[in-house]
């Protein structure tokens, strides 16, 4: 008989040893719909039932970001009662979509819940200015030029620009005048009013011929998905795309640097001296030599000043040989002063690129001094 009730005692503190809380929520998403971020920090309360056999507690709770607060209950939670945990959104500054995770943690089961809060801020007038400047239409954009910087030939890269509907209508964007090697989507391809998109543009600098700095436009309208022509919605801009494209000379080994091509500018400043404005083209010249032991390949010469045009003989040296270069400035397209850089790109991996200098004085008269 003593050995039956020990038995006994022995089985119920095996139970009372292994029971343990159970958080059982009566939700665990939340959505508060659309509101304006104007109307401040908006809550909501999670409950959840201790459905198991012994107390529980919340030991902490953790958001995946700074914009959401929470409190929860710190006393512990006996079998069959409620707890609460209280979270916050704060959308000043946040507008469009939101989609929040808050993990709940517990010393029960589960170790870990996930709380999702979400909903849409309509953002401010002020707020939409300031992260999204620039109008094409109803939708706003983050900016209109997109630096890539540099890029290795043959390699790509993705940029991106936010998106805001500011209007009642669901907008879509149309691309058109995209150059072969730049990519272009808007994600979602229509964005529901008060609602946020990205525009997605991938460049492919191998499908691109221009080697250096290279300038890229392309057009963007804006309009009702519904097809609905409204001119309160469309709006029409241009996105410009920079890009410097250079050459890997870094799987080349030391043995094919070394008879790799060397190229030799023969002047690294040109002087025009005083260039009349009424006067016609001035032209002078600068040599390329290739010092080295493979053919020496121009992959470019240019310049961004406008009123200067460059010449090139053949775009192929071989070694020893030397090709010419004419620069020829027009005077109705300058300044007070000549001062344009000249970009020589060759496969030289050494000094792949230079620059020539041209400098001169622009006067009033036909009296030059070149």
């Amino acid at each position: 008989m003593r050995h039956l009730l020990a038995v006994v005692l022995f089985i119920q503190m095996a139970v009372l040893c292994h029971a343990e809380g159970v958080a059982t929520w009566l939700r665990t998403v939340y959505d508060f719909g659309s509101f304006k971020e104007e109307t401040g920090k908006v809550s909501c309360v999670m409950k959840f039932i201790n459905t198991g056999d012994s107390v529980l507690r919340v030991t902490n709770v953790r958001s995946t970001c700074g914009c959401t607060a929470s409190s929860y209950t710190l006393s512990d939670v006996a079998p069959g009662d409620t707890g609460v945990v209280t979270l916050t959104y704060n959308p000043v500054g946040r507008p469009g979509r939101f989609d929040k995770n808050v993990y709940v943690y517990t010393d029960g089961i589960p170790n870990r819940s996930t709380l999702t809060i979400k909903g849409n801020v309509i953002g401010s007038p002020e707020t939409i200015h300031e992260r999204y400047p620039i109008s094409v239409g109803a939708l706003s954009i983050e900016q209109r030029i997109m630096p890539f910087g540099k890029i290795i030939k043959g390699k790509s890269r993705t940029r991106y620009i936010g998106v805001y509907n500011r209007s009642e209508d669901s907008l879509k964007a149309v691309f058109s005048n995209i150059p072969r090697h730049i990519r272009v989507e808007m994600i979602p391809e229509t964005v529901k009013p008060g609602e946020q998109a990205t525009i997605t543009v991938t460049y492919h600098s191998g499908l691109n011929d221009e080697w250096g700095l290279v300038q890229d436009t392309f057009t963007m309208e804006t309009g009702p998905a519904s097809g609905y022509s409204s001119v309160a919605v469309a709006g029409i801009t241009h996105i410009d795309v920079t890009a410097v494209v250079n050459e890997d000379f870094s799987v080349l080994s030391k043995k094919e640097k070394a008879k790799a091509a060397v190229a030799e500018i023969s002047d690294v400043k040109i002087d025009f001296g005083k260039i009349s404005r009424v006067g016609e083209c001035i032209k002078k010249n600068f040599k390329i030599t290739n010092r080295g032991k493979s053919e020496l390949k121009i992959r470019r010469i240019y310049t961004l000043d406008e009123g200067v045009e460059i010449f090139v003989d053949k775009n192929e040296i071989r070694p020893g040989k030397t090709i010419n270069v004419e620069i020829r400035v027009n005077p109705e397209k300058q300044g007070d002063m000549l001062n344009a850089k000249v970009m020589v790109l060759t496969n030289d991996p050494d000094n792949s690129e230079q620059t020539v200098r041209l400098v001169g004085q622009m006067i009033e008269n036909n009296n030059t001094n070149n």
